[in-house]
Formats: structure tokens, sequence, C-alpha cells
């Protein structure tokens, strides 16, 4: 379409040129208007290129020329292919050229070589505080095309270690670890626990008069935290009444329970006082008429008061016309009307009667209830029986009593005493004879009625006792034989506590031996019934027991129950037994794993059948020699190797973290021992007058207090002299 235009544009501009011809000059000439050009054949004058126009002529016979342009071919095109890009060879786009002239029509762009992106290899990897490496191969050529650095992770927060614990006064430290290298990231403070409330310690006993003190310890450190007073407790007087008897005016007796302070206290008289409400008379058959009232009131006597009033009729009258008994606290109203001959000025008496004993009588007056007379029975009269008066007068008065009747504060008899030869033989009487004393008990110390009587030296208790009460026998230093009948099931209390016993023959069905019954006694055998159920506290105390059998049902083994006796070679526990057992004579509390007593020939078990060495548990076994402690034991209780004079020496293992009060006080033989690394605490006294010691070696010799005192450990002679002086303060390490 171009091509044609241009030829049209061409032709227009030769007609022109001929329609307008110059002359010589360049002048216009004019037209001939004759002659017509008459052009021949177009010759080409250029040749047309793809992008240049040509050109063209043709000429007239006269000479005249025309000419035109030939359009621009146009480019032919060629396709250039295009080629793909390798790893590692450049591609190109596709592109054209002209295939005429090799003019480029579309470039053909490069595309260059590349590689595919492939997985990612980790070639060092990242740690918490350095870096790794990773490389990435082409997906095509495995060719590492690209490497990447991997960040260090930083470190992830982990557990808490504790480097040192605080104590009660100091801080502690701890640090945090990495979870993943174990590298420390962070250290921070463990506060200081402060003091926590232990127990209070008693330094000084308060007594009745005299304040005491006390301090209060951490129950972690063992520190002093707080001291008080302990108020002095005033005497607390229990009051025992004696009755007015034909020799003695009726007192309380006030004696202290925590100390020797005594006092007594007469007991007065009743004192009677009438109010008098009036009196009329008459004459009625020629016999005096009278009426009259009045209200009685007595005070200063004890306890409930009998009264008793006596009305006599003419003034000859030895016999009351009328009595009238009555028993009040307080007061009591009286009227009477009555015919009498006369009235006289000893109409009427009132008496009245204490518990104590004391007797008043008033005589009033019946016109004015004057007091016209007044009695008091200063004596009263001896009351024998079974030949003997309570007051211990003979009824021949200077015999020598052949019974001494022993009765209960209510005057009911208990027994009575028989002299032989220099002592006394005492019968307990049975129930049937008996009041209100079916079981022989006291109900407080004061109120044994034989005890520390030094003149009884045998005991025979009657049949339906079923008790034997505490204190009953106490210091009865020369009582050598006892019977205890069947149905007794107690044994009370310090019962037997100092007397002579050699034997005794416990009956079946006795439940309970309480604390101290038997308590410093020259027994030697001893056998228990199977009944028995309960031993208590240092029982048999200092006696001279051989050997021991626990039956089946004993329950309770009390502490220091068979202290001191240091013969004692031989102890077994029934098989069936659901509390304790027997090993290598010693006696265990299976649950709680205690030794709870040893004798001179204990072996401690090393089947792992120990964890405690119970308290007292071979105290005062002065026949002990040494002892092995296996490294089962984790504690040593209080005074359980005290006043063991023979033992020369003694292993602690490094299982052992505690050593209680008194632990080997007086063990003077001991010259040498070890603290293992493994204790933490040895308290109060434990090597109190240990007067042969010279050695005391610390296996860890860091952190030690006495009490709140830092102490250096490192010297053995040293802490010899330390712990045996020490018997207040207790040894601790941080």
């Amino acid at each position: 379409m171009k091509k044609s235009l241009w030829i049209v544009l061409l032709l227009a501009l030769i007609c022109t040129l001929a329609l307008s011809a110059c002359d010589d000059n360049n002048q216009p000439q004019t037209p001939n208007n004759d002659h017509v050009h008459a052009f021949g054949e177009w010759s080409t004058v250029k040749k047309a290129t793809c992008t240049v126009k040509g050109e063209q002529e043709r000429s007239c016979s006269c000479g005249e020329k025309e000419t035109q342009s030939i359009d621009a071919t146009g480019h032919t095109e060629a396709i250039d292919a295009a080629v793909a890009a390798t790893c590692t060879t450049d591609g190109k786009t596709e592109g054209k050229h002209c295939s005429v002239c090799s003019e480029t029509l579309i470039a053909q762009n490069n595309i260059p070589a590349s590689h595919t992106d492939g997985e990612w290899v980790i070639d060092t990897n990242a740690t918490c505080i350095e870096d790794g490496s990773k490389h990435q191969v082409c997906a095509v050529c495995s060719t590492s095309i690209k490497t990447e650095k991997i960040s260090a992770t930083g470190h992830t927060a982990g557990k808490w270690v504790t480097d040192t614990n605080a104590t009660c006064t100091e801080d502690g430290s701890k640090h945090q670890e990495c979870s993943v290298c174990s590298t420390s990231i962070k250290t921070e403070k463990i506060s200081a626990t402060g003091h926590a409330d232990g127990e209070w310690i008693t330094d000084t006993n308060a007594t009745c008069t005299v304040n005491g003190s006390k301090h209060q310890v951490c129950s972690v450190c063992n520190d002093t935290i707080k001291i008080e007073v302990i108020t002095a407790k005033g005497h607390d007087c229990s009051e025992t009444l004696t009755i007015r008897d034909c020799a003695n005016p009726a007192k309380i007796n006030y004696a202290c329970s925590r100390c020797s302070y005594t006092y007594e206290e007469l007991v007065k008289s009743p004192k009677i006082t009438l109010e008098h409400k009036g009196t009329s008379s008459a004459t009625m058959n020629g016999y005096g008429r009278f009426s009259f009232s009045y209200t009685v009131t007595a005070s200063d006597g004890y306890g409930k008061i009998l009264y008793k009033y006596e009305l006599f009729g003419s003034s000859t009258a030895t016999v009351p016309a009328t009595t009238i008994d009555f028993t009040e606290e307080t007061s009591v109203s009286v009227s009477y009307t009555g015919y009498e001959y006369t009235i006289n000025e000893y109409i009427y008496k009132i008496s009245a009667k204490d518990e104590a004993g004391n007797l008043s009588i008033y005589w009033f007056k019946l016109e004015d209830c004057s007091v016209m007379k007044t009695e008091d029975a200063s004596t009263v009269e001896h009351s024998y029986e079974n030949k003997t008066c309570v007051c211990g007068r003979d009824v021949t008065a200077d015999a020598i009593a052949t019974y001494d009747l022993s009765k209960n504060q209510d005057g009911s008899v208990i027994g009575y005493l028989t002299n032989i030869n220099g002592g006394q033989k005492l019968y307990i009487l049975g129930r049937g004879e008996m009041k209100n004393y079916s079981n022989i008990t006291s109900a407080g110390h004061t109120l044994t009625p034989f005890e520390q009587n030094e003149n009884i030296t045998e005991v025979y208790v009657g049949e339906g006792i079923t008790s034997i009460g505490d204190y009953l026998f106490y210091f009865c230093t020369n009582l050598k034989v006892v019977n205890i009948p069947q149905g007794i099931t107690y044994i009370g209390s310090n019962s037997f506590y100092y007397c002579s016993l050699t034997n005794i023959t416990l009956p079946e069905g006795l439940l309970k031996i309480n604390n101290r019954a038997f308590h410093y006694n020259k027994l030697t055998n001893i056998a228990f019934p199977e009944t028995l159920e309960y031993i208590g506290d240092a029982a048999f105390y200092n006696c001279s027991i051989t050997s021991v059998h626990i039956p089946k049902n004993v329950s309770y083994i009390g502490e220091g129950a068979f202290l001191h006796n240091n013969d004692l070679c031989e102890i077994t526990v029934d098989e069936n037994n659901a509390t304790y057992h027997s090993s290598n004579n010693c006696i265990i509390n299976t649950s709680t794993k205690t030794l709870v007593v040893g004798c001179k020939d204990s072996v401690i078990p090393i089947d792992g059948s120990v964890l405690n060495i119970g308290n007292s548990a071979f105290s005062g076994c002065t026949r002990f020699t040494s002892i092995i402690i296996p490294d089962s034991v984790t504690s040593i209780g209080d005074y359980a190797f005290s006043v063991c004079t023979s033992l020369t020496s003694v292993t602690i293992p490094d299982s052992v973290t505690s050593i209680g009060v008194w632990a080997f006080y007086g063990c003077r033989r001991l010259t040498s021992i070890i603290i293992p690394d493994s204790v933490t605490s040895i308290d109060r006294g434990a090597f109190y007058e240990c007067e042969g010691l010279e050695s005391v070696t610390f296996e860890n010799t860091i952190g030690w207090k006495c009490g709140s005192t830092n102490m250096d450990v490192t010297n053995s002679a040293t802490n010899a002299a330390n712990l045996t002086g020490n018997y207040s303060d207790k040894w601790t390490r941080s």
C-alpha cells in the first residue's frame, strides 16, 4: 500500500513539471500548447532498498524528463531461533532479522547461564555461641551455587542450679544453665531465708518464786532467735485435811507440788450466829406455853456442818424434849411451839460439827437468843479398833502396837500392818472389806498412804484389787517381797520406785507397767505375761536383769525401759510381735527401723534393718567396749551411748547425718573419733565429759558453727577440747 502511494505522488510531480517548464534563464516558459510530451518507459535511477526509497525516470522526445520515487521494499523477516541457557552456558531469546539486508529486527537477548535452586546442605551446625554454615546445590548439576551463614542460636533457658544454699542469715546463689550446652547463662542471688520459729528450750526453769528463762532456736540453723522470761509459777499447793483427833487439832496442810514449800493452817471451829425472830409465851392448863423462831448460820467451819438443835423442858430437865438435826452449808430457819412448865435460861442449845472434826456448842437463852454458855470440844476421845486407836495409841496405852491400821482419807480401812522382826508386813484388804478403795491407787503423790515407809518389808495384796496406783510404795526402801494377784491389770508410775525387790511374779492379765514402776530395784530376772501390752519409760531402770523376752502383744517400749542393766546380755522378741523384732541381742522397731534397746553383747545388724539408734538405746552399758555402726544408720539418738564408761572405740559411717543430745556423754575411755563428711549436726553435750578424748577429726572442716559461733575445726586436739567441754550448744554445718 505504501508503494502505490509513492507512485501516485511521483506522477503528480512529473505533470506539474511538464506544465511549468522554464527557459535557460530559469524563467517559466509558456507551455507550448501544441506539444504534448510523450514519455518513454521508466528506468530505475536508484534502486529502492528495504528502508530507503529508490528513484526512476522517463524522458520525452523533447528532452523533458520525469522522475518519481520508488517505495522502500520493506524488510523480509527471518526468525532467529531461541537458544536455551544451561547451568554454565548463556542462552538467547528468540529474535528476527531481515533476510535481505540482514538488519536485526528483534534483537536476541542474552539469557545468562544459571543454576536451578536445589536443597540446602548444612556444612557446620550453629551452636549457642558460634555461627554455622550451609550451601545450596543446583538441582540439575549438584554444583554448590550459594553459601550462607547459620546464625548462632543463642542460649536456651534451662534449669536453675543452686551453687550455695541460702541460710537463715546469709544469701546463697544460683545459676541458670543453657538447656542445650549446659553453659551458665544467668546468675542470681538466693535471698537469706530468715529464721524459722523452732522449739523453745528452757535455760533456767522457773521456780515457784524465781523467774526462769528460755530461748527459742531457729528450726533450721538452731541459732537463738528469741529469749524470754519464764514467769515464776507461784506455789501450786494441794490441800490435805488432818482431821481433829484425840491428840491434835484439825488443820489443813498445804504442800506445793513443785517445790518443798509447805505450811499449815488450823481449821477454826464453826461459829454459830442466831437471828431471833421472836418469842411469845402464855399459860395453859398450868403450863407455860411459848413459841419462837430464828435463823441459824454457821461460818469458819470446814465443809458441810452438822447442826444439832436440842430443846430442854423444865429447869431440872437433862434430856432434850426435841432434837432436830440438819446439815447445811449456809443457814437454816427453825420454829417451835411447845408447852413447858417454866422457861429457864438454858432452854435450848445448838451444836455444830464440821468435816474436820471440830465441834462447837452454844447455849442460848430463850427470851432474847443471847448466848449463855459456849463449849468447844478441845479433845476427841480415843477410838479403838482392833485394839489400837486411830492416833496409834494402844488400848493398853503404853504397849507397842500389834496392829497399825492403814486408812483411806475417808476413814475406811485399807489394811493393816503386823510387826515382824523389826519390820512390818502389810496386808491389803480385798474389795469386800474396803470402802472407796477397790483399786490401790493414789489421787496424787501426797495421798499415797504407804509412801516412804521404811518399815514395810512385805506386801500382800488381797483379791479383788485391779490396779496398783502411782507412787503407792514409792521409796519403801526395805520392801523385799510383794505378791501381785490375778486381776491386776495396771502397775502405776513409780509404784515400786527405789524398793529392794529381788524377784517379782507378774500375773496373767496384766496389761500395763507404767513409767519407772520398778525403777532402782534389785531384780535379776523378769518374766512378762503374754497379755502385757505396754512397758513404760525407765520401767526397769538400774535393776540387775540379765535377760529379757518381749511377748507378742507389747506395742510400746518406753525410752530407757531397761536402762543401766549392766548384766543384760540376752534380748529376744516373740516372732509374732507386730511392732518389734529382735536381732543380735537388739530390740528394733520394725516399721521405723529404730533400735530401741541394746545391751553389752549387742551387735547392730548390717542388713539395713536399722536406720536410727534410738534415744538411750545403749545408755549406761558400762561393760560395752566397742561398737561398729553399720552404714545403714542415718541418726544417733539422744543419750544413745551415754555413760558407756568402758567404750573405747566407735566407728561412725558416712551415712550418719546427725548425732543427738548427750549421745556419747561420759564415755570417758574414748580417745579419738572421726566425724564423717555426712554429719551436719552434733547436738549439745554429745561428747561432754569424754575425759579421755584427745582427737576429733572432721572430714569436712568447712561451715561448722557452735551455736552462733563460727568454728575452725581443723585442729583435732582443739576439737576434742571444745566438744568435751560443751554441754549447752549445738554444732551445725551449713
